[in-house]
């Protein structure tokens, strides 16, 4: 298991170099701007399509089908992927929180809700789209992983259209109170249900 998450880190090395380069610029226009929201937006979707870019290298090389013939099981296939991405994830939350504390002199109990929201959203995408990867493949499943990504904007234009009353504060300020021990639980039985789907489907493929 170790060694397929390494194998994945090693793939997205190249892919880091880009990156790095990238996120310091939107820290210096975010910066500029003033648009604290913006990079904390940006980075859930740098973390994203890091993960998934796993899948494209492994299609790329036909890397599944190599494994299984070593002492590799379908199950260490799957819950390497989701742990690469996690351990992305949790680098995007670090960096967003530093930007938060150094950056924008945020409050550490704001960063902690800040640390929260930005994880759950991240294993919530991540739980929606890798099944979708595991069944269609990269680059068979990008038009799915595309309607199933931007789904959420559609639905808030919509909302938007139909001129949909908003929750009252009252119970916004509610669901806020709540939010530290109900989401977690949420988003943990989520990500669960997201792998029980994809080692149904993986152990299922024929890979030959």
């Amino acid at each position: 298991m170790k060694g397929l998450v390494l194998k994945d880190f090693v793939n997205l090395k190249n892919q880091m170099k880009l990156v790095v380069p990238l996120l310091i610029f939107y820290i210096i226009l975010f910066s500029i701007d003033g648009n604290t929201n913006g990079f904390i937006i940006i980075v859930p979707i740098f973390t994203t399509i890091l993960g998934m870019s796993t899948f494209y290298y492994d299609e790329k090389a036909k890397w599944d089908k190599y494994a299984l013939t070593m002492n590799i099981s379908r199950k260490d296939l799957v819950l390497s992927k989701y742990i690469t991405s996690i351990i992305i994830s949790i680098i995007g939350v670090i960096i967003v929180g530093f930007y938060e504390i150094l950056i924008i002199n945020a409050q550490i109990n704001k960063v902690g809700d800040i640390y929260l929201g930005v994880l759950s959203g991240i294993i919530l995408l991540i739980s929606l789209l890798y099944p979708f990867l595991f069944k269609f493949g990269y680059e068979k499943g990008r038009l799915i992983i595309f309607i199933v990504a931007f789904s959420p904007t559609i639905v808030l234009m919509l909302i938007s259209k139909l001129e949909i009353k908003p929750p009252s504060q009252e119970f916004l300020d509610k669901i806020i109170q709540l939010a530290p021990y109900v989401v977690p639980i949420i988003i943990i039985s989520v990500l669960f249900v997201s792998v029980v789907i994809s080692l149904s489907i993986v152990n299922k493929k024929d890979f030959a």
